[in-house]
């Protein structure tokens, strides 16, 4: 336990045990080839043997680009956050492009304010103020979520038509 929370660092060699063994194995235990603990910094932090403790962690700088012409987004750089967020709303198409279309948009959606919460989280994850194709595909995502309107009356050639309108025909 204290290994996997890096409190210590372990060294291991093939586990061999001469004098008491498995029947089937040279060894009685796995932890019969551990060889080396180390106490680390952290280790040594939580056992009250050093008063402080500090982490070096590296800020992660990738940046994301959003096409002016095309729903693609690109990923410059390495940020694990950053990606999940382009993979939640994209398809990948590269190792550090996403295309975003209907489908990959809407998935796990079902209903309209699903639809907008991923509009909201868009514009707070990727971009605040994306490019004017980007509120255009936001708008006819919007639309699509109520494409029907009720008809009182039972004209079924109207809504077909309405239908074929958005490619279901």
């Amino acid at each position: 336990m204290p290994g996997s929370l890096n409190m210590v660092s372990l060294a291991y060699s093939e586990p061999r045990n001469d004098s008491y063994c498995l029947t089937d194995k040279p060894y009685l235990s796995i932890y019969d080839g551990l060889t080396y603990v180390r106490l680390t910094d952290f280790g040594a932090f939580v056992l009250n043997k050093e008063k402080s403790f500090s982490v070096d962690i590296e800020k992660q700088t990738a940046e994301i680009i959003l096409d002016e012409t095309r729903t693609l987004l690109s990923l410059f750089g390495e940020d694990p956050v950053k990606r999940l967020a382009l993979e939640s709303v994209g398809k990948r198409i590269t190792s550090s492009s996403y295309l975003v279309d209907y489908q990959s948009f809407l998935k796990d959606c079902s209903n309209l304010n699903e639809v907008q919460n991923r509009i909201d989280y868009f514009k707070t994850h990727i971009s605040r103020n994306p490019p004017e194709i980007w509120e255009t595909f936001f708008q006819s995502v919007l639309a699509r979520m109520d494409p029907l309107k009720i008809v009182e009356k039972k004209h079924y050639s109207t809504v077909k038509k309405r239908l074929a309108q958005f490619g279901f025909f």
